[in-house]
This record gives C-alpha cells, structure tokens and sequence, in this order.
C-alpha cells in the first residue's frame, strides 16, 4: 500500500488558490477552491466519484486538469466544467481506469495513458470542440477509431499509440486534421486509410507494412517512417519490396525517414533494392538510422552500401551509443576515407556506384549545450574512441 500523507486542514479551503499540484495524499473532507484554475494531482487516493464531484461543485472555473496514476478512481465523469479546456490522465496500474466520461463543449485537448493493454471505454462525444486528442498505450480498437471520425469536427491533432485489437481495417477521415501521429508495433491489418485533405504532418511506427495503404496528402509537408523490419517478417512477405517503395514514392515531400533494423542480412535489404539499374530511389533528403545489429564488420559494410543504392540523402543523422549505431558509423567513416572515385560502372555493381556520385562529405558533432564542431571523416576517426554516448552525429553529403 503506497503511504499516503494528510492534505493540512488548512488548505482545504483557500479562496485565492488559482495554480494546486498536490501528490502523495488522500483526496478528502470538503474542499472549496473557488478560484481555482489549474489542478494536478499525482498519485493521489482518491475513493470515489463523488471527491470529483465535490471539486466540481466548488472550483467550477477550472480550466486544466491532470489525474495521473490516483488510486482507487474506476470511473471518472467530468460535466458542468464551463472553463475547461484541457485534461490530462494517466491511469494507475491497479485497479484499472474502466470509463472516462466527459461532458464540456469547451474542451479542446484531451490525452489519456493507460496502462500495459488495457482497454478504457472513453466517451468524449459532447466535447464538439475537441482539437487535440491523444491515447496511448491502450488498446486500439475499431470502436475508438470510429468514434474519432464521427465525433470530433474539429479535430486537429491526434496521436494514438497503442496495441491492436484484430483490427482488419483501420479508417482515419477527419476533414481538419493536420497532425497526426501513429504508432502501432504490431498491427495486422490488412488495409489502412488515411483521409485527412489538410494534414500537414504524418509520423508513423509500424512493423507491418498493410497491403493496401491509401493516404490524402494534398497539404503534407512532412512525414516520419520508423519502420522495425526483422527477418521473419521478409521471409513472410516477399512483396515487401513492392510495398515499401509504393508507400514511399506516394509521398510529394519526405523530410526526414527513420528506418530502425532489429535484423540485418545482406539478403534482406537486396529484397529491397534487388537489380534496379537505377541506384536513385527514393527522394529522400534527410535520413535517421538506428541499428540493432549484432553482426560482423562484414555485415556492416554491406548494410552501408545497400542503404546508399535506396538512396542519396542530404543527410544521414545517428546518436551515439544507441545500439549497433557506433558500429556502423565506423565502418561509414572508413568507406568514405577510403572511397575512390571509378569512372567505369556495371549494371551489377550498382551496390557500390554511390561511391562515384559521392562529391564530398562532412561530419557535424552536436554536443552538450549547443555544442557543434564540424570535422573531416579523418578527424572523426581519430576522435572514435572518446566519443560520448547520445551525441547526435550528422552526416552531410554533396552529390
């Protein structure tokens, strides 16, 4: 039982409290805050409904509220709060947050983290002002997604992270939305539609590449993939190729693509970029790598030459310390120090033809406190072994 300390008697009634933060106490007696504006309470017992009932009763101005890990709330209904704009949740782990039910038009943020896959019914349908949602960790299900196209007119930003529910079919088509942010590690779905005309900015984390994958981007401007690709999933999808190139090539601008490689084989990424003539294939200008990989120098070598025949980035961005990353910016700075210039190349060494349309290339080290310092791949080399780790490096390439 977590140890609670009593809230002084004093502070129950205070008429000028405008900001209260409380943490580690018991939520009781009669509490009369009438000019309350902001309340956040952190690991705070409360019984029942009727201590949130009472606080709306007597701070009926409050315009942002936080509930984050409170004991003992099943059920939290929200009404008559006609100031408030923002709620913040976050569900203990035990006993489990069950319903959210708010009822105030002047609501328009609205973010809720559940616990480890559990499944909250919320019930958000007379906030018609709602602009920003946000749900994670939680079970996504059709009901949710449905319940978020139908309800929420003006809906701007959503961001839904969390765990499939044998999803066939996911469906997002909200007329104002313009950020959106996915992230679903393992969705089995076999089709996704994204119907957003206004959306300017789409950031995605998926393991499975859906079949059939349709998106509105009449205004995007800027897309995040961070796909985790591993070997089982290639060896069950030989189409993946097909699939990843028609996802990325229907984008009319890509700022910044994440790949992140839990597996790596030379065969796998040669399912990729298998005998294309030409080594141009994506349009993509800047590039954030992470590597999972517990492989050989060999395999290292090989990934460096296989992402350059996807692509020719501006810039190719890792942090130190962060996997299999130190590894493989090693063997980058070796093949760029050692790079040399053919003249002559064959269909079938398209692999290392990047090497030829590479002009010149230079390293920035992003430190702590608005460090930078820009060095030669030499310097760099020379630099390896007191590297820091989480130190963004960033290389930047003229072709």
């Amino acid at each position: 039982m977590p140890l609670y300390h009593r809230l002084p008697e004093a502070m129950l009634s205070v008429k000028e409290l405008v900001v209260c933060k409380l943490a580690g106490c018991p939520l009781k007696g009669n509490i009369n805050w009438p000019s309350l504006r902001v309340l956040s309470l952190k690991k705070v017992e409360i019984c029942d409904q009727s201590i949130i009932d009472n606080l709306i009763f007597t701070c009926p101005f409050i315009e942002k509220l936080a509930l984050i890990e409170c004991n003992g709330l099943r059920y939290l209904h929200l009404s008559g709060l006609r100031k408030l704009k923002k709620v913040k949740v976050k569900s203990q782990i035990s006993p489990p947050l069950e319903k959210i039910e708010i009822d105030v038009v002047s609501l328009q943020t609205f973010s809720y983290s559940a616990s480890y896959k559990e499944k909250t019914d919320i019930d958000l349908t007379s906030c018609k002002n709602l602009e920003v949602f946000k749900y994670k960790h939680g079970m996504i299900t059709e009901d949710l997604i449905q319940g978020l196209n139908c309800n929420f007119p003006a809906l701007k930003v959503l961001v839904l992270h969390g765990y499939r529910h044998h999803i066939q079919r996911i469906e997002i088509s909200i007329p104002l939305l313009e950020k959106l942010n996915l992230s679903l590690p393992d969705l089995s779905a076999e089709e996704a539609i994204i119907n957003a005309p206004r959306l300017r900015s789409f950031k995605c984390y998926m393991e499975n590449i859906p079949p059939l994958f349709s998106l509105n981007q009449t205004s995007l401007q800027e897309v995040a993939l961070k796909l985790s690709l591993d070997l089982i999933y290639f060896q069950q999808r030989e189409s993946f190729r097909e699939d990843f190139m028609e996802i990325i090539e229907s984008f009319n601008q890509i700022k910044l693509v994440t790949l992140r490689f839990t597996y790596y084989s030379s065969s796998v990424i040669n399912k990729i970029v298998s005998k294309v003539s030409n080594p141009v294939l994506l349009d993509i200008r800047h590039l954030k790598l992470k590597t999972y990989i517990d492989g050989t120098e060999k395999v290292n070598v090989a990934l460096v030459d296989d992402l350059f025949c996807i692509c020719r980035p501006e810039s190719l961005l890792l942090v130190s310390g962060c996997g299999g990353n130190d590894a493989f910016m090693k063997i980058l700075c070796k093949k760029l120090v050692r790079r040399v210039k053919h003249k002559n190349y064959s269909a079938a060494a398209h692999v290392k033809c990047w090497q030829r349309d590479l002009k010149g290339v230079k390293i920035e080290h992003f430190g702590r406190n608005g460090y930078k310092k820009v060095v030669t791949c030499h310097a760099f080399l020379d630099s390896f072994q007191i590297l820091e780790p989480k130190q963004k490096i960033r290389f930047v390439f003229e072709w």
